[in-house]
């Protein structure tokens, strides 16, 4: 039976191959053709596989190693990488730094050194293929990988003779340095967990990097408002984490806007309306993240904490507290001593993702930009950028129309108003120029965070209109 199976996989492989080297039937390619095993055809597009132990190699001794400790005292000393997090850090800090989207990890969720292959798809992205077929090819190699080792190891689990799949796990699993349990039923239980643990994770260095282009022009005013505000400048790793820096990010949730609010909790601080919706503007929903985060910093005490509770809340770490009995509460002994459905995977490696962004971030000269990037904007200065209230209804469409003889990025530093409607008194509108007093009035350093973002409009109290 299993020679007739891996003859019938040969027999759809060749057509495959067939068809790929075939460019007048490039396109016509049907998607469900990918429902066979493709590891042949990867060997035909990858010249330079790169293989699960070289993947190894610069987890244990890439740059990491040097970065993690910090050398050019750059980072505050309460985002120190803690032991028991180094090895997912680690994981984290080279899918941000290392790998783009051309390459897919396969490894283990619960043990980050524990990768069993990763697969550069550079040369699919390079062929003539559509782009529908190229992420099916994709998805489809990726799923056949994750089958090959699933089926690795659920023949360890039943004892079967080894072979070359089982053979490359035990040679992950050692190389990662986990031991093996003597016993069988120990050495089961533990092959069943890995099964359990399987995923795979997309490359993220060139969304970074674009990320990186998109906050450039919001840099420095977003700086003003943490200087401000007495937040650590390393809580801009948050918004990378959250969307890759992508002002136009919205989730499958509906969480929208760089910093990812869902309705509910957007709803508290801004402005989240159908038609004016203030997750889309950067530095409001910024100022909007800044009090959220300075809540949970009051409620719980510690930086570290706060940061875990922007992802999972505060109303789980406050549990884990009484359950330690008053004993001083860490990141790390929050994970090790509480366990929560709602605390999956993505929770439990927040804080993690977050400490490899805080890294790649302040040692982004080592690992982005080989070429000077264009600037995000046209007419981009590094200057803080001014937010105002309309004194009066705007017309959006008009305003603009007057406003690009001054500025070219007015409307992208505005992406939650409409251009076709009218905006009413209260509108909250950023620019990277001074606005006329008499129509805008411009939100003091004082009082940009005595009062959320939605309460902006109390501000007008007593100003009056001017068309002229």
């Amino acid at each position: 039976m299993q020679k007739k199976y891996i003859m019938l996989r040969m027999f759809m492989i060749k057509k495959l191959i067939i068809l790929f080297y075939i460019p007048s039937l490039l396109a016509q390619i049907p998607n469900n053709i990918l429902h066979s095993d493709v590891s042949l055809l990867k060997k035909s597009f990858y010249s330079k596989p790169i293989t699960f132990l070289e993947f190894q190699k610069q987890l244990t001794h890439g740059r990491f190693g040097v970065i993690s400790h910090d050398p050019e005292n750059l980072i505050n000393d309460m985002f120190e990488i803690s032991s028991s997090l180094k090895s997912s850090v680690n994981f984290w800090f080279n899918i941000y730094t290392r790998y783009d989207e051309n390459f897919v990890v396969i490894h283990d969720k619960n043990h980050h050194n524990l990768v069993y292959d990763s697969i550069d798809f550079s040369e699919l992205y390079k062929s003539s293929l559509n782009t529908v077929t190229k992420a099916n090819l994709k998805n489809q190699i990726v799923k056949e990988r994750i089958k090959e080792i699933h089926f690795g190891l659920t023949n360890l689990i039943s004892g079967k003779k080894s072979d070359k799949i089982q053979q490359t796990i035990i040679d992950a699993i050692r190389s990662a340095k986990i031991r093996f349990p003597s016993k069988k039923i120990p050495r089961q239980k533990f092959y069943r967990k890995l099964l359990r643990g399987l995923r795979a994770q997309t490359g993220l260095r060139n969304v970074v990097e674009k990320g990186f282009i998109n906050y450039e022009i919001y840099r420095e005013t977003i700086g003003h408002y943490f200087d401000l505000s007495s937040v650590p400048p390393e809580i801009i790793a948050i918004p990378f984490v959250e969307s890759s820096f992508n002002t136009k990010a919205v989730s499958r949730a509906n969480a929208v806007g760089v910093w990812q609010f869902i309705y509910t909790t957007g709803k508290f601080f801004l402005p989240v309306e159908k038609k004016y919706d203030t997750r889309r503007n950067v530095l409001i929903s910024s100022l909007a993240a800044i009090h959220l985060l300075k809540q949970n910093y009051k409620i719980l005490g510690d930086w570290p904490l706060a940061v875990v509770a922007h992802n999972s809340g505060t109303k789980h770490i406050i549990l884990a507290k009484k359950k330690l009995k008053n004993k001083k509460i860490t990141v790390d002994n929050f994970f090790s001593n509480y366990q929560h459905p709602n605390l999956g995977f993505a929770s439990r490696n927040y804080y993690s993702e977050f400490l490899a962004m805080v890294y790649a971030i302040a040692y982004k000269k080592y690992f982005f930009f080989k070429e000077k990037p264009d600037k995000p904007w046209k007419g981009h200065t590094n200057k803080i950028i001014n937010l105002y209230l309309v004194r009066c209804n705007l017309d959006f469409k008009k305003f603009l129309k007057t406003m690009n003889k001054f500025s070219n990025n007015i409307r992208q530093l505005n992406p939650h108003l409409l251009s076709k409607r009218i905006h009413p008194r209260g509108t909250i509108i950023s620019s990277d120029i001074t606005l006329t007093k008499k129509q805008f009035y411009r939100i003091q350093n004082s009082k940009l965070l005595r009062l959320y973002p939605k309460n902006f409009k109390k501000l007008l109290k007593g100003q009056s209109c001017s068309t002229r």
